[in-house]
């Protein structure tokens, strides 16, 4: 992240939000995390260093790493976790097939999961091309095509690999992408700084092929935060756009999503959605979790039920999606895209001050 955008960007200590929620999530906007210590820097841009929270009761410290700042509640849970993700890596193809034949079953999962996503986001910009249609075509068009209006900043939770971030950044200023998957964030931020990226694509059984997305040419401007997505440590009201797309029906609560989608978009603001409702892991309570989600979807927006406002339905669309899993096998789903725009709605949350810049921040080069 680049050191101008992290300050003109707040960010908020995840720990003390988690702390201090009592069913607003607006009333934890009070602890703020400033830069205390540069470690590794590339033209302005942030590639190691510590960020720590203001708050004096706090004060717990965060990592950025590769760029990417890691605001989790739990970072040394999240860590631990992520210790397979690293051993995965940026690493050479070979090297990934190795990985996926020989290790455990969680490695060949990581890199059976990257191959299905980076083919899923850019099949059209993979080389050698797989062959057969692009599963994702439709999505991204539609997402492209339903952001037209200009927006200043754009939020995109659940942003994977990137696709959906580079889409948005030909009609916004910033993008700000959100993933808890470092490894699929690192992955985004070299595709999007203009970088290509090579991976083990899977082909046929546990065999595997080298595979590269190719680079783009122009690079966007956009902050990559792996964080959680329904407790996005970013201010309320701060984007004109919001999108989730396939993300509701995967997290441990889609209303919560939907809420923190909501929280972040600004009246007059544009959130989109897209999903095929197949849930995963959530909440059997949860009040998505219907016979028909896409009418109670409406619904909520429209009645802005446990919502801060409410939200005129601009375009609804069914769209074919399918995930390449090897050659010979692909999932079909059909998802429910639904673009609507926010009538007003209640500010959320109080006015912040950053806090001072310390005097002697430490850089390291």
């Amino acid at each position: 992240m680049h050191i101008d955008l992290l300050a003109e960007l707040e960010l908020f200590c995840p720990w003390c939000r988690s702390q201090k929620l009592d069913g607003n999530a607006a009333s934890a906007e009070t602890a703020l995390v400033e830069l205390e210590q540069v470690l590794t820097e590339e033209h302005g841009e942030i590639l190691e260093g510590i960020l720590r929270c203001s708050g004096s009761e706090c004060r717990r410290t965060y990592p950025v790493f590769d760029g990417i700042p890691i605001l989790m509640a739990d970072t040394a849970e999240y860590l631990r976790n992520a210790q397979l993700a690293a051993v995965e890596g940026d690493v050479h193809p070979t090297l990934q097939n190795v990985l996926a034949r020989t290790g455990s079953k969680e490695i060949r999962a990581l890199v059976d999961f990257r191959s299905t996503y980076l083919e899923a986001h850019y099949a059209d910009r993979i080389d050698p091309p797989s062959g057969g249609e692009w599963g994702s075509r439709d999505l991204f068009a539609a997402l492209r095509r339903s952001g037209q209006k200009r927006a200043a900043i754009a939020i995109e939770l659940g942003c994977s690999t990137g696709r959906g971030l580079h889409e948005l950044a030909q009609n916004a200023d910033l993008v700000i992408g959100i993933d808890s998957d470092l490894s699929a964030l690192r992955r985004a931020r070299r595709i999007l700084a203009g970088k290509p990226v090579r991976f083990a694509r899977r082909s046929i059984g546990r065999n595997y092929e080298a595979a590269t997305v190719l680079p783009y040419k122009t690079p966007v401007r956009v902050a990559l935060i792996c964080a959680d997505a329904l407790h996005v440590p970013l201010a309320s009201n701060v984007a004109d756009r919001v999108v989730a797309l396939n993300l509701i029906d995967q997290v441990s609560s889609p209303s919560k999503a939907l809420a923190s989608m909501d929280r972040l978009c600004k009246g007059g603001g544009q959130l989109i959605v897209a999903s095929p409702y197949f849930w995963e892991s959530n909440d059997p309570a949860d009040s998505l979790d219907v016979a028909d989600p896409a009418v109670r979807l409406r619904v909520t927006l429209s009645a802005g039920m446990f919502l801060s406002g409410r939200y005129r339905i601009d375009e609804e669309m069914e769209i074919p999606w399918s995930l390449r899993i090897t050659r010979r096998s692909t999932n079909s789903y059909e998802v429910h895209f639904l673009s609507a725009t926010k009538l007003g709605g209640k500010t959320l949350g109080k006015k912040t001050t950053k806090p001072k810049k310390r005097s002697g921040t430490k850089r390291k080069r």
